[in-house]
């Protein structure tokens, strides 16, 4: 959100810190959240939660339900954060279903131009900005309608080095086509180990998804060319991408016992069913009732949302996006002295999808089918229909390599003297993570080190805190 869209307002007493609140309605993307902490008769507000805790009297413990839910989801979901007594303001939860009869091309020529609207809103009267390019369609389809828009664009992408490189000839075909070069940012070993301890202190609470890192990186690079980057966050939220099909498959082949909490929170691939396996008894004991699904039920049985494709889009925009992708991007932008803006991340935009067709989002088996069509003419017509891959963040490779730096990284920061001191994990557990024999019956390798990872990161943001948690399980 452009900062012009915020005022700074002294909450509590002049002693308190400094709150953002928006002019008008509240942000439901997450771009800056808001944090308070009751202590005695005042309640102190901030747009950072670790102000919060350095307050004289604010607790210094863990929440424990908020790193229950960490392990479930990578990041502490909804109002949670991981410092004892601090909350997160709930973001409004404004999508509402609102059908409206229209023709499949009248809706492409709308969304070509509330895209292009919220793009030169977001540009405003810069003209060199940087754009973080997956090779993706959505980050694509932001640096054309910058270039579009008179804008010129730097680019800027990961390269994590053969064979997980995939990604960087779709970016390249991309910067080839706008008649731009393709900055390449190296995301080796070497380069994340470097940058795990301020990628973790830039954090305002942990986020445990292998892609942190790298994104520190970009900015890092970002910073030397340009003071405002954009990327195409919130786009596979907003459009139903590729994660929404399992969902719909799980609904309509899940037979007897199915639940659509759990078929949601099996999409992270995280500890979630495995509480018991990796936390000792006194962290159980500390959990409570461990009821997961809390977090899910206001998105996904939301009043107004009788569409399962757009109940599970309201999730995915709430739980993915506001508390997950928008806060992250905000953080570690800033962390460079840069500004992020995400077009997709759009109020307008947003309740606009919601008055169409479920069948404009996924057709047959091809996702995100309006904004493809809404992409002709801008990108390369191989880039828009090709299978949607993902980032393959190799974060399996980077901490079971023998020669990998960061496999160190983790033997050290979660090694078994350090696990029984805290009391929180199982050792035994949290060794079979790193040995890559966690779970039997776990198909795909990648996921081992995706839940090794959000522990690594989980241990590194407890350790740039000032002052220092207190771990202990009281």
């Amino acid at each position: 959100m452009p900062e012009a869209a915020w005022k700074w307002t002294i909450s509590g007493s002049t002693s308190a810190p400094a709150r953002a609140v928006p002019d008008e309605a509240p942000d439901p993307f997450g771009v800056q959240p808001v944090y308070s902490v009751r202590l005695g008769e005042r309640t102190h507000t901030a747009a950072d939660p670790r102000v919060l805790r350095r307050l004289p009297g604010a607790p210094r413990g863990v929440d424990a339900a908020a790193l229950h839910g960490y392990l479930c989801f990578s990041h502490p979901p909804g109002s949670q954060t991981l410092f004892d007594g601090v909350a997160r303001m709930p973001e409004p939860a404004p999508w509402r279903e609102r059908p409206a009869p229209v023709d499949e091309d009248s809706a492409v020529r709308t969304l070509q131009t509330l895209l292009a609207a919220s793009v030169q809103r977001m540009l405003g009267t810069e003209r060199d900005v940087g754009v973080y390019l997956s090779g993706g369609l959505d980050s694509s389809l932001v640096a054309a309608l910058l270039a579009r828009a008179g804008a010129r664009v730097h680019l800027f992408s990961l390269d994590f080095g053969p064979p997980w490189d995939t990604e960087l000839e779709h970016a390249q075909a991309v910067a080839a086509h706008l008649g731009r070069p393709l900055h390449r940012v190296r995301a080796r070993p070497r380069d994340v180990s470097r940058a795990l301890q301020p990628t973790a202190a830039a954090l305002h609470q942990p986020f445990g998804d292998p892609v942190t890192v790298p994104l520190y990186l970009l900015g890092q690079a970002a910073r030397e060319t340009v003071s405002t980057v954009f990327n195409g966050e919130g786009g596979d939220q907003l459009f139903g991408g590729w994660a929404t099909k399992p969902m719909l498959a799980a609904e309509a082949y899940g037979g007897a016992g199915y639940s659509r909490e759990a078929a949601y929170l099996a999409t992270y691939h995280r500890f979630h069913g495995a509480e018991a396996q990796l936390l000792t008894p006194a962290a159980m004991e500390a959990i409570g009732t461990r009821d997961a699904g809390a977090w899910l039920r206001p998105a996904l049985d939301a009043d107004g949302l009788p569409t399962l494709l757009h109940r599970l889009r309201a999730a995915n925009i709430r739980l993915k996006g506001a508390q997950n992708i928008a806060p992250r991007m905000t953080q570690l932008a800033a962390a460079h002295g840069l500004q992020a803006r995400a077009p997709f991340m759009d109020r307008a935009l947003a309740e606009w999808t919601f008055t169409l067709p479920a069948d404009f989002f996924l057709r047959g088996t091809s996702e995100k089918h309006l904004l493809k069509r809404a992409a002709k003419g801008l990108l390369p017509p191989a880039l828009i229909d090709r299978p949607k891959r993902g980032m393959g963040v190799p974060a399996t490779e980077w901490l079971r390599g023998w020669l990998s730096p960061l496999r160190w990284e983790a033997a050290r920061r979660l090694s078994p003297r350090r696990l029984r001191r805290e009391e929180w994990f199982r050792p035994e557990s949290v060794a079979a993570l790193r040995r890559g024999d966690d779970d039997p019956g776990e198909t795909r390798r990648r996921r081992g080190g995706e839940k090794l990872w959000a522990l690594l990161m989980l241990h590194l943001w407890m350790d740039a805190q000032d002052p220092p948690l207190d771990w202990r399980i009281s």
